[in-house]
């Protein structure tokens, strides 16, 4: 067993989730502190405002990648391409999708803003419009870093940016500037000094030739095309609860629902490390199956397991959290997240799945789980809300999620001829070797 172990990998496996959990770890910290000290010195109505306006450059930046990201990814941690060829592809195609990004934007902000963000000022809404070309930007020099499993580069970036915004806000506390542009401007700062580390750290990446070129810009739209809808729907499915609880209740009641989200996604910490090492490795193995099945039931398995014992830990210290730091405005939080954990728990648990379903070449299967799952939300989101107002939009939302895990689950287990409960039920070997794991030179 030790020598099968060695040959998959699972010792830099371990290590860099390890390392990249640890920035999870570090980056969730920071943004919640950054999220309290909005909300505590704003009140939910202007941290509500800060995390709408927001939405407007990450939506942008999430719909507008065409895919190229996930493409960098899947191609790269293959031994598809060559560093330089996908780089120089993904520089052209960011000139022409910045260009269109910021006019459809514009266009937003003129025609859309009573529509798609009420009680947000304009001027709010162009300062974070600026913030798409650097983020847009620093999401496809990650996806390098990914990739090529480059990921002591890729925690440093993704860390120093939430690092740089709270500094910035912290500034703008001290300065007492009552400003929701001025916290905006932070996040801007913060992401455009980040990209600036990330393009010095990638240029030592950048080797090999362009003869694949041609054919690289056709597989890799191909795949990333796919990802991309895929991804752009599961992004509105994170966000469209926001965007309805906003739209119903009012910028109150998604400034109180965004903090119980920030705390109950913090649960996805280690999923969301676990995927980005994830990807790419199964990429690498995806010509040996054997390897594939061992590694991604056994994945999925702990991560559940421990998402679940890290949800009634949350449970368990949220209250006193809420009470110290926050206002009384925000004493509903803690009812919100009782009703999103179990679609937080299992989410996690698909989210291992997707990567597996996406290095095996079928991320349309993906797409199509994500289309049910967003249709699902949003109609329970609109059902809900008027009655239960935002523990309904958390109930919906964990219907939805359960509803994801279940259907990847059964896509999983008719793709690798298994049963539905093996990437669910934690067994006793699972413990041994874990431990061998751990015990790999």
């Amino acid at each position: 067993m030790k020598n099968a172990l060695q040959s998959l990998g699972f010792k830099g496996f371990i290590r860099n989730v390890g390392a990249t959990f640890v920035r999870q770890v570090g980056s969730g910290l920071i943004q919640l502190a950054t999220v309290a000290l909005i909300a505590k010195a704003f009140g939910a109505q202007g941290n509500g405002i800060y995390s709408v306006a927001l939405l407007l450059p990450l939506t942008l930046a999430s719909l507008l990648n065409l895919g190229l990201s996930p493409a960098n990814v899947y191609y790269l941690g293959a031994g598809k391409v060559s560093a330089l060829t996908a780089w120089r592809k993904t520089m052209s195609a960011y000139m022409v999708i910045v260009t269109i990004g910021l006019l459809f934007g514009s266009s937003l902000i003129l025609i859309f803003r009573d529509t798609l963000f009420p009680g947000v000022q304009p001027f709010i809404l162009w300062i974070a419009l600026t913030i798409f070309p650097f983020l847009l930007l620093l999401n496809f020099v990650s996806s390098f870093f990914q990739g090529m499993q480059q990921f002591k580069s890729f925690n440093i970036i993704l860390l120093l940016q939430p690092l740089i915004t709270l500094s910035g806000v912290c500034t703008v506390l001290l300065l007492d500037v009552k400003s929701v542009g001025a916290l905006l401007i932070s996040y801007l700062i913060g992401v455009a000094s980040t990209l600036l580390v990330s393009l010095v750290l990638v240029r030592k990446l950048l080797t090999g030739g362009q003869d694949e070129l041609e054919s690289y810009l056709k597989s890799s739209m191909l795949y990333g095309l796919k990802a991309h809808l895929s991804n752009v729907i599961t992004f509105i499915n994170y966000k469209s609860d926001v965007f309805l609880v906003n739209f119903i209740v009012g910028p109150v009641g998604a400034g109180v629902y965004v903090v119980a989200v920030q705390f109950a996604e913090r649960l996805w910490i280690l999923s969301t490390a676990v995927s980005t090492v994830l990807l790419p490795r199964l990429s690498e193995l995806s010509r040996e199956e054997d390897k594939m099945h061992y590694v991604t039931p056994l994945v999925c398995r702990w991560v559940i397991m421990l998402t679940l014992f890290g949800s009634i830990l949350l449970l368990a210290i949220v209250t006193p959290i809420i009470d110290i730091v926050f206002t009384d405005e925000f004493d509903n939080v803690v009812n919100i997240l009782i009703f999103l954990l179990p679609g937080i728990v299992l989410w996690s648990g698909g989210r291992v799945l997707s990567n597996d379903i996406a290095a095996r070449g079928k991320p349309e299967l993906n797409l199509y789980v994500s289309i049910i799952v967003l249709v699902t939300n949003i109609l329970l989101n609109i059902l809900l809300i008027p009655q239960f107002g935002l523990i309904g939009a958390a109930t919906a939302t964990s219907i939805a999620y359960v509803l994801d895990f279940l259907i990847k689950l059964k896509i999983y287990s008719v793709l690798v001829r298994c049963g539905m409960l093996e990437p669910v039920v934690v067994k006793f070997e699972d413990i041994r070797n874990i431990a061998k794991i751990v015990n790999l030179k």
